[in-house]
């Protein structure tokens, strides 16, 4: 073979090696972009009972529902032990319904990390119902007073669990959650903070600390409008609580 040929094909190879790396990497970057992005039913608010008689008597006020969303420092698990295992999104405070709903998620290897924290013989499926999720909800017994961080109660909500949905989506689990009862409105009592527990199911003990948290409000953030916003219904979402029946 001619060199001068044999010169050609080989360089003529290697740039079609690099240019077929350069657009697999960025193939796979929009890969991971486009599928990381949650499901649409767990963007959407769950429609119930509650939610809809709230929506009903706002409505009949001449008003749209009071409720926000707050932006945290934080929506993914940071600690040395828990790095990326959980998330949250989507959480909005519904003042007129007592309610809050949120999405949980966490990852396939999370999964993986759970069989190895808790040295089980094998990787759980992951459809199984792993993590029991609550509401860890601080009230401040003595609002006029200042600076006082011991007069304070806490109280734990859990999930009503015939609203939960769940999902699945490349490499993520989605669990759409739905509290009812958290009463923004408690007179002379204030909510404080609230945060997000996660526990294995198989090893809730509310006297160790969670093998997750996040925080998802703070009082202190309300007077914050880049961080404390109000919610407003998609079309999609008033339609769905005018057609429930």
């Amino acid at each position: 073979m001619n060199q001068g040929i044999g010169t050609k094909i080989l360089k003529y190879t290697f740039k079609a090696l690099g240019l077929l790396l350069v657009f697999g990497t960025i193939g796979i970057l929009l890969w991971r972009i486009f599928t990381s992005g949650d499901p649409a039913e767990m963007k959407a608010l769950k429609v119930n009972a509650r939610l809809v008689e709230a929506y009903e008597q706002a409505q009949a006020e001449g008003r749209e529902m009071d409720m926000f969303t707050q932006e945290q420092p934080t929506t993914i698990t940071t600690a040395d032990h828990n790095y990326s295992y959980f998330s949250v999104s989507n959480t909005v405070f519904i003042k007129d319904a007592d309610q809050v709903q949120l999405t949980f998620r966490y990852n396939n290897s999370t999964i993986r990390h759970l069989a190895e924290d808790y040295d089980l013989p094998e990787v759980p499926a992951r459809d199984a119902e792993l993590y029991e999720v609550s509401l860890w909800v601080v009230y401040d017994l003595t609002p006029d007073v200042a600076e006082d961080d011991e007069n304070v109660e806490y109280v734990r909500f859990y999930p009503t669990a015939e609203e939960t949905l769940t999902a699945q989506k490349s490499l993520y689990n989605y669990r759409k959650l739905v509290f009812d009862g958290v009463d923004f409105n408690v007179e002379n009592k204030p909510i404080l903070t609230i945060y997000m527990d996660v526990y294995y199911v198989e090893d809730v003990d509310y006297e160790k600390d969670p093998y997750g948290t996040l925080p998802l409000y703070q009082k202190v953030y309300e007077t914050k409008k880049d961080l404390n916003k109000p919610y407003t219904l998609t079309d999609k979402e008033r339609k769905a609580l005018e057609a429930y029946a």
